[in-house]
């Protein structure tokens, strides 16, 4: 592998790595508010989906009432 093929991977590596970290957490409060965060200034509301045995949160983003919704 050449050197900037090198960096590039690690580099992506390590990015992948921190921004998968706020996955792992076993705090679910911090991963809860992490989202709202991200969530609350894109004027996005969180769903909760029935997915047993799994807690599923969907946010999603309606321009007009009746409208259709991005997920």
């Amino acid at each position: 592998m050449n050197k900037a093929y090198k960096k590039s991977l690690s580099g992506l590596l390590a990015f992948s790595a921190l921004a998968l970290s706020g996955c792992l957490l076993q705090n679910h409060y911090m991963r809860d508010e992490v989202a709202d965060r991200v969530a609350h200034p894109a004027w996005m509301v969180g769903r909760e989906i029935p997915a047993a045995p799994f807690s599923l949160t969907a946010y999603e983003r309606i321009h007009d009432r009746g409208g259709t919704a991005n997920l």
